[in-house]
């Protein structure tokens, strides 16, 4: 499980590799990941990443004052990655929601996942969600019917929370929901711009629906 947005846990060893590809401002950081048993996040795997070896990040809290959000990007051994699980579910995350978010959300269990600030206060309970933050979505759907289910809760719920995020294909391309939303009225064979685990094409409507099975 090394898709974008998974999380990575590491051993000793990993997050020794790990404390030393940051600046020495931030090995309290990688200290307290490790002492913790936080996980990284797996980012988009970079071209000139050797072999043997897979991207992930460390996503600091925002500084209270500055608001600056200080990301640690770290390559890290695949031997030294103990395992692995897929993104957090809106479930898991339910209760660190702000309540006007919560009250929001229907209670019905639809199949959705959550990245950035939101998963990340959920897992190591520090300050990540500010007023301007959002609610990162991954609607990840195997069939048409799931698609158009999971558009049809995001399109009734975005006018009460401030919603991201992307969908997720079988091939394992993301596409930012609204974008999808917006090109797919359009037509079939609209491009948008989807995300890969080693990187960014423009890909067809319909070369995303085929993915999908009935």
């Amino acid at each position: 499980m090394r898709s974008r947005h998974s999380l990575s846990f590491l051993s000793a060893a990993g997050w020794a590799s790990a404390r030393l590809q940051v600046e020495a401002r931030h090995h309290a950081a990688i200290e307290r990941w490790c002492a913790a048993d936080w996980p990284l996040i797996v980012r988009r795997h970079e071209a000139d990443c050797p072999t043997g070896q897979v991207c992930l990040g460390l996503a600091l809290p925002p500084e209270p004052e500055s608001g600056i959000k200080h990301r640690l990007p770290l390559r890290i051994a695949i031997d030294e990655v103990t395992r692995s699980r897929p993104p957090l579910t809106l479930a898991e995350v339910r209760l660190v929601l702000p309540p006007a978010w919560q009250a929001a959300l229907p209670a019905a269990t639809m199949p959705l996942a959550v990245f950035g600030s939101t998963a990340l206060q959920a897992i190591t309970g520090l300050p990540y969600l500010r007023e301007t933050s959002d609610l990162d979505i991954l609607l990840q759907p195997t069939t048409l019917a799931a698609l158009t289910d999971g558009l049809a809760l995001l399109t009734q719920v975005e006018a009460l929370l401030p919603l991201d995020g992307e969908i997720v294909f079988p091939s394992g391309a993301a596409v930012a929901w609204k974008e999808w939303r917006a090109a797919s009225a359009q037509g079939a064979a609209m491009r948008v711009l989807a995300k890969h685990d080693e990187g960014v094409m423009l890909v067809r409507v319909d070369a995303l629906l085929a993915s999908l099975t009935a």
